[in-house]
């Protein structure tokens, strides 16, 4: 069973998104953050699941969450972009090894990917 902790802090904390020249800015560091976290799950060892990034569709884009603990399995929600949240059901059924087998997909699809732009090039 999985639990919210709490948020990821990062850039989407931005007070003023207002302006045009702000909002840019801060879509720019909302995307490079949510890249350094995909990164940072994409590089973890097969097996180990802190760091590992989640997604799961929800509406017209993803609820993502940062696994921060693995026993007892816990979860920090990122509010990046639109912020959205999956279904409190959705989190308190998730088990172990659905969070493994989450990340190993995600790993098989970008090397999938990688194989076929490699393929291209």
């Amino acid at each position: 069973m999985a639990v919210v902790v709490g948020f990821m802090k990062g850039p989407w904390d931005a007070e003023d998104k207002y302006d045009e020249d702000k909002w840019k800015a801060a879509m720019k560091a909302e995307n490079d953050a949510v890249d350094q976290l995909a990164a940072a799950s994409a590089a973890l060892p097969e097996g180990e699941v802190v760091g590992g990034l989640l997604h799961f569709p929800i509406g017209d884009g993803r609820a993502l969450y940062v696994v921060v603990k693995a026993k007892p399995l816990q979860l920090k929600h990122v509010p990046a972009h639109d912020a959205y949240q999956a279904s409190p059901l959705t989190i308190r059924g998730l088990r172990l090894a659905d969070v493994q087998r989450m990340l190993d997909q995600d790993r098989r699809m970008a090397k999938l990917f990688a194989e076929q732009r490699a393929k291209r090039t």
